[in-house]
């Protein structure tokens, strides 16, 4: 788990990034915990698990459960795997909304559920900084990242869609500085 916290903590100093030492260690047992399953776990299948939160009803304990895990999963493969995400019509705003509301309603849950009281205030830091995290999670991925030409090509296409600064910066490290041409921004 060393490594996995420093890649968090470099990822977050990159983006200026102040999370309590509580949510920082949930995020390290997140990665650690999916590195470790891999895609065998019952996770892998993303649409039935969100289908299946959004239905249950459960008592408080299992309500709050399958919110957080579907936190984690959209936290997770927003920020590894968000482009197979949006090939299959889950956008990027709403994986954040949706992320970022099953955290805050777990928050709310947990603030009332006295074996999970404590860790209220980290669901709802989660909560408020889902965005952001997600693309923590992105970087990390970048950073672990071996580029094949056809790869830096679809990165490039990518920042002629967006014109994203980070895509730029992994583009020049790379070798690939993008340039701006008058006419073509």
């Amino acid at each position: 788990m060393p490594v996995v916290h420093e890649q968090l903590v470099t990822a977050t100093k990159e983006r200026h990034l102040r999370m309590r030492d509580e949510t920082v260690l949930y995020l390290v047992e997140l990665l650690a915990r999916k590195a470790l399953r891999g895609f065998d776990d019952e996770g892998g299948n993303f649409f039935s698990m969100l289908h299946g939160c959004i239905g249950r009803v459960g008592d408080l304990g299992e309500r709050l459960r399958a919110l957080l895990r579907l936190g984690d999963e959209l936290l997770y493969f927003g920020g590894f795997f968000r482009e197979h995400l949006e090939r299959r019509g889950l956008s990027g705003n709403s994986i954040k909304e949706l992320g970022s509301r099953a955290y805050g309603v777990a928050a709310r849950l947990a603030a009332s559920h006295p074996p999970e009281f404590s860790k209220a205030s980290i669901y709802e830091e989660l909560a408020k900084l889902f965005g952001v995290l997600v693309e923590v999670f992105d970087d990390i991925r970048e950073s672990q990242a071996s580029y094949t030409s056809e790869d830096l090509l679809r990165l490039y296409e990518k920042w002629v869609r967006t014109r994203s600064p980070r895509i730029a910066m992994r583009l020049h490290a790379h070798g690939m500085p993008p340039h701006f041409r008058k006419g073509y921004a």
